[in-house]
C-alpha cells in the first residue's frame, strides 16, 4: 500500500481538508429528502466534494511553488472502485460544482412563441444520493489511510515508502 508521509503542516492542511468533506457527508447523510431541504442538500454536497478535491489540485506550498497536495501516484494506488469514485467527484467538481463547464450543463436556446429566445439548461446539481455518499465514505477512509504526518514515523525504525 502506497503511504504518504507529509511535514506536519502539510497533513494539517490535508487533514483539514478530507475531515471537513466527511463532516459535510455525515450532515448530507442526516439530511431530509424533503424538498424544502433540496438547497441544503445540495449546498452539503458541494462542500463535501470540493473539500475532498482541494488536496488533490493545485495550490502554492509554503515556498510558493504550485503542487497538488496528494500526489496522483496515491490514486493510483487504490481499490479499483475507489479509483471510480475519485474520478466521479473530480470531475463533476471540475464540471458542475466548482465551474461552469458547458458540457455538464448543456445549455440549449429555444425560439419562444413571443419571438423571444429562451435557455433551458440542464441541473448538473443533484444532490448525492445515499449510496452515492457510502462511496464517498469509503473513498475517504481509502485516502485517510495512506496519509501520516512525519511526525508519526518519527524515532521509527522503518524506512519511509518515499525513502525506498
Amino acid at each position: 500500500m502506497f503511504v504518504l508521509t507529509v511535514n506536519d503542516e502539510e497533513y494539517a492542511l490535508i487533514g483539514a481538508d478530507l475531515m471537513r468533506a466527511r463532516q459535510f457527508l455525515t450532515t448530507l447523510r442526516s439530511a431530509s429528502d424533503a424538498r424544502d431541504q433540496k438547497v441544503i442538500r445540495e449546498a452539503l454536497t458541494l462542500a463535501a466534494i470540493v473539500s475532498y478535491c482541494r488536496p488533490f489540485k493545485t495550490s502554492r506550498d509554503a515556498a510558493g511553488q504550485r503542487r497538488p497536495w496528494i500526489p496522483k501516484d496515491l490514486v493510483d494506488d487504490l481499490p479499483e472502485e475507489c479509483q471510480r469514485a475519485h474520478d466521479r467527484f473530480v470531475q463533476a467538481r471540475d464540471q458542475a460544482w466548482a465551474h461552469t463547464d458547458w458540457a455538464a450543463h448543456t445549455p440549449r436556446s429555444y425560439g419562444g412563441p413571443d419571438g423571444f429566445p429562451s435557455v433551458v439548461s440542464r441541473n448538473p446539481w443533484v444532490p448525492m444520493s445515499r449510496l452515492e455518499i457510502d462511496a464517498f465514505e469509503a473513498l475517504l477512509q481509502e485516502v485517510d489511510a495512506r496519509i501520516q504526518p512525519s511526525s508519526a514515523i518519527e524515532g521509527s525504525d522503518e524506512p519511509d515508502v518515499d525513502e525506498l
